[in-house]
């Protein structure tokens, strides 16, 4: 018998009939709710993006990032033309199909961003993907969201094709390409092709560089 089975002193046929289905949800929720706990409980997994920037104590201006998920890209590439004022939307007309998300305002030149957190417990564990060497970008820049602070860096595309012949980048997908997602590549292996963008103004200087 059931700890929630109820007392029918005094009751109608109804209320009884009723009282055993409220009892009936009860009983199974509990033993839902305990197999649900054992489950759990049993479990070990990898902390997810988010749980690892939170033990590792980002600050807030961090989290408003990465807690965006799918839309953290859209949330940087606002940013980007904030700290960057020579950035500017795409030309009018254009929709998110026309390959690239920024303009650079002085050149004219459009850019194609890529942004991501930490994939790992590591700091700088930046991968960046579904980078498309079709599209009709003059230049990439990079997003990596550390722990603690947001980092920029610029890569033009001679130097980004060469990576490519390198396999440093390298196609998203199988092997068998039945699943092409563009190009991809991590912070580390490339590190020492970025160039770090601390400024606007150093920005500009590397696009009339180019």
């Amino acid at each position: 018998m059931s700890e929630y089975t109820p007392i029918t002193l005094s009751m109608s046929e109804d209320e009884i009939i009723a009282a055993e289905v409220l009892t009936t949800i009860i009983d199974n929720t509990v033993s839902m709710n305990s197999t649900l706990s054992r489950f759990v409980a049993s479990r070990v997994l990898k902390a997810t993006q988010i749980e690892r920037y939170q033990n590792a104590g980002a600050p807030k201006e961090i989290m408003h990032f990465i807690n965006r998920g799918s839309g953290m890209g859209t949330e940087c590439e606002h940013y980007a033309r904030a700290f960057f004022p020579s950035l500017g939307k795409r030309l009018e007309g254009d929709t998110k199909k026309s390959g690239y998300d920024q303009i650079h305002k002085p050149s004219g030149y459009k850019v194609e961003q890529k942004s991501g957190g930490n994939w790992g417990p590591e700091d700088r564990s930046w991968k960046w993907q579904h980078i498309e060497p079709n599209h009709p970008w003059k230049f990439l820049l990079f997003c990596g969201i550390s722990y603690k602070d947001i980092h920029w860096f610029f890569l033009s595309r001679i130097r980004f094709d060469e990576l490519c012949e390198k396999k440093v980048i390298t196609p998203q997908g199988d092997q068998d390409r039945n699943s092409y997602q563009g190009w991809w590549f991590s912070y580390k292996d490339a590190k020492n092709d970025l160039i770090e963008i601390r400024s606007n103004e150093q920005l500009d200087k590397l696009v009339n560089e180019l």
